[in-house]
């Protein structure tokens, strides 16, 4: 929610749109005697209406005659989509634009359509019928072209004819109204649902913000149903931008397969786009990739780097995974030091894994000087959270009467939560507590159940004591 809350009010002073590049062909003559200069005009009218379109860019370069020309399409009248395709990626845009000219008299009937360059899908066509002004101008044509261009591509027009395409003016204001209602400004009741709406129009002009704000509110369900196929076209959409957020929850949706097939060496290809701007969360993601060795060849020295990028603009996860290879020595020389102070960094943020490790650190001694009662403290605020091995290591502290006062009731209630959750120190712990009877009644058989449970996950002492029994 921090990343989207900073965009959001980063977006309000920012213009940012998709531009789709359209290549406008020579209009291909169906019958009638049309002049060269007439076809010329009808493709220039054509090319300065769409590019007046927000998010369109529209050009009518000669090279594209000349490969007409070279291979002899136009003329010999051989030109079928696969064809346009070519030419179209051969000029690096997104469409190709075919417009068909029939001429009888003064009379012109004009039919357009777009070739999707990436699909090959071709658009249904736009039509519009015209003629010349009375005195044989090309006024009247000229509304005519405009018109065919904006039933081409969407936009609607006025009552009197005039082009009432959004401009990128107009997109910022929807753009605006979606932040208001969405965060209950300006005089807007807070009301998510609405604000998607306007997300959605924004979105569709190209506004790269909304287009990545429309796939967060799809992904974690906000202000719609959550749906991830949703979400991971909206965040292709904003990726391909270069937005940094949409790159790392795109590169999220193939890490966990969420919407997509999952794919790991997909995910790293979009955390490292949005690492390399700087996203610390993409970062953190990377390091995490290269540790584990998914999607890229393991490599602890790349994770600690990427970690270390992530940590030092306080995200808690790497700071906790750069504490956790300095302890352990993974990609860098083991320091005790080093590794309390990053898990302290990422422990005071909340973070659970760290404040167990931390309370391990003063436990034993590792980086700081031995202090139960700091365990204590540290371990606690991990096993108020649910996290198995910090309830174990609290069950042993209240065992032995560390940091606490001895109480074995205390310790059995902590070691029963983690038993159940699968530990097996705790399993082991708990049978132990059952044999001898220590703060429950003594009973072998259950103390053999836990044993066993234990033994079964390789835990030896576990195995020693069955064997006992």
């Amino acid at each position: 929610m921090k990343k989207l809350l900073i965009f959001l009010l980063s977006a309000l002073s920012l213009t940012v749109f998709a531009q789709k590049q359209v290549a406008m062909l020579e209009p291909l003559v169906v019958a009638g005697n049309v002049k060269p200069i007439e076809k010329s005009m009808i493709r220039g009218e054509m090319t300065k209406a769409i590019a007046s379109q927000n998010g369109y860019s529209a050009f009518s370069r000669t090279d594209i005659d000349q490969i007409m020309a070279e291979q002899n399409f136009q003329q010999s009248g051989l030109v079928d989509d696969a064809t346009r395709k070519r030419i179209g990626a051969m000029q690096g845009v997104d469409y190709v634009c075919i417009t068909k000219i029939t001429k009888e008299g003064n009379a012109y009937y004009l039919e357009a359509n777009l070739l999707n360059i990436e699909s090959g899908q071709i658009s249904s066509p736009a039509t519009q019928y015209g003629e010349l002004d009375n005195n044989g101008g090309f006024g009247n044509m000229r509304n005519v072209c405009v018109a065919l261009a904006c039933d081409l591509i969407g936009i609607p027009q006025s009552s009197n004819g005039t082009n009432t395409a959004i401009t990128n003016n107009d997109v910022q204001s929807i753009y605006k109204k979606g932040y208001d209602y969405y965060f209950g400004e300006n005089g807007m009741p807070q009301d998510k649902y609405t604000a998607i709406k306007y997300f959605q129009q924004a979105a569709e002009q190209g506004h790269v913000i909304a287009q990545f704000v429309l796939g967060y509110s799809y992904y974690h369900g906000e202000g719609v149903t959550e749906d991830y196929y949703a979400a991971v076209s909206w965040f292709r959409k904003a990726a391909e931008q270069g937005n940094d957020d949409a790159q790392y929850y795109l590169g999220l949706c193939y890490y966990h397969g969420e919407g997509v097939t999952e794919d790991n060496y997909a995910a790293v290809s979009w955390f490292r786009k949005a690492a390399e701007q700087g996203d610390d969360d993409a970062q953190y993601y990377l390091g995490l990739c290269y540790y584990n060795g998914y999607g890229v060849t393991e490599d602890n020295y790349a994770a600690v780097s990427w970690f270390r990028k992530a940590a030092e603009q306080g995200n808690a996860n790497a700071q906790y995974y750069l504490g956790l290879c300095y302890y352990r020595g993974n990609g860098v020389t083991e320091d005790d030091y080093a590794a309390v102070n990053w898990f302290r960094k990422a422990a005071e943020t909340n973070h659970t894994r760290a404040q167990f490790f931390l309370g391990d650190c003063y436990y034993f001694g590792h980086g700081v000087s031995k202090d139960y009662y700091e365990a204590v403290q540290w371990y606690r605020k991990a096993a108020d959270k649910g996290y198995a091995y910090a309830q174990n290591a609290l069950g042993e502290c209240y065992y032995e009467g560390r940091g606490v006062s001895k109480d074995y009731y205390a310790a059995v209630r902590w070691w029963r939560q983690a038993a159940e959750k699968g530990d097996d120190k705790a399993q082991y712990n708990l049978g132990y507590c059952y044999e001898y009877g220590d703060g429950v009644t003594k009973d072998t058989y259950t103390a053999k159940s836990w044993y066993r449970k234990a033994a079964e996950q390789g835990n030896e002492s576990a195995k020693e004591a069955l064997e006992r029994l």
